[in-house]
């Protein structure tokens, strides 16, 4: 005779996981990042205007390494973060800034509601079969 074992997620702690899931797939998938001419000339007769105080920016540096902060103030020849970060125009090597994507988030949310339903059958098909 063969012994089933099976594996039980109460309630409470299937919908805990299910919305952490979500939450972060939501989090991660609602925004895209805009790569922005960087500014060559200082005073830069390009617009600056591409990034605002508010916008949450990655800047790649020509040494490397990258940075991911939220900009407090935009300066003629550098960025200025709300945590004192500076970084100068000349040390960039990449400009992102971070925006919310409307089609994106819409398509994470459908998809994310079908494998929702899916594993909700598969439990309850699981589950009658047990029964059986």
């Amino acid at each position: 005779m063969q012994r089933r074992t099976r594996l039980c997620l109460s309630q409470g702690a299937f919908a805990r996981a299910t919305a952490v899931v979500l939450i972060t797939a939501l989090l991660a998938g609602c925004h895209a990042r805009q790569r922005l001419v960087i500014p060559t000339e200082a005073p830069p007769r390009q617009d600056v205007s591409a990034v605002q105080p508010g916008d949450r920016v990655r800047v790649k540096l020509q040494s490397g390494a990258t940075l991911t902060f939220e900009v407090a103030e935009v300066r003629f020849d550098e960025l200025v973060g709300t945590k004192g970060q500076r970084v100068r125009y000349s040390s960039m090597a990449q400009l992102q800034r971070s925006q919310f994507s409307a089609g994106r988030t819409v398509l994470l949310v459908v998809g994310a509601l079908g494998l929702l339903v899916i594993t909700l059958t598969g439990m309850a098909y699981a589950s009658l079969a047990g029964e059986l």
